[in-house]
């Protein structure tokens, strides 16, 4: 399966001006003729930041994982299963914590922080007081 790429731009005077409009045209001189197409404009959203990134995995997951005796991977993925379920679907799935944006990430992040110090008494240093 091919990856579709994404086209970013910016709204200027109520329209789009593509950041690179000549890979864009490229892109599209691959297609035949009279090819229909779909365009899809969006708000970009920030994804976390690589700060935020590094203590999670730095701080953040060592921490609990050396308490619950998981790997990175099983640590991840038990905060994943235990903070991202999603519940509006038929089966049980979990949110991927690369989808979620820097607000989102915080939001998980302080959730799972909180919840580590109330339920199981574990003091996940704040990313000022560590090194990482």
């Amino acid at each position: 399966m091919a990856t579709t790429p994404k086209f970013l731009g910016t709204i200027k005077e109520g329209k789009p001006v593509f950041d690179n409009r000549a890979k864009l045209l490229a892109y599209c001189a691959g297609f035949p003729d009279e090819t229909r197409f779909e365009c899809l404009i969006r708000k970009q959203t920030k994804r976390r930041s690589d700060a935020q990134n590094k203590y999670y995995w730095g701080v953040v997951i060592p921490t609990l994982g050396m308490h619950f005796g998981y790997n990175k991977d099983e640590m991840h993925d038990a905060l994943k299963w235990q903070f991202l379920i999603r519940t509006d679907v038929e089966l049980p799935t979990v949110r991927s914590t690369a989808s979620l944006t820097t607000a989102e990430f915080k939001a998980f992040v302080d959730e799972v922080v909180i919840w580590a110090a109330t339920d199981y008494q574990v003091v996940i240093p704040d990313p000022d007081e560590t090194d990482y």
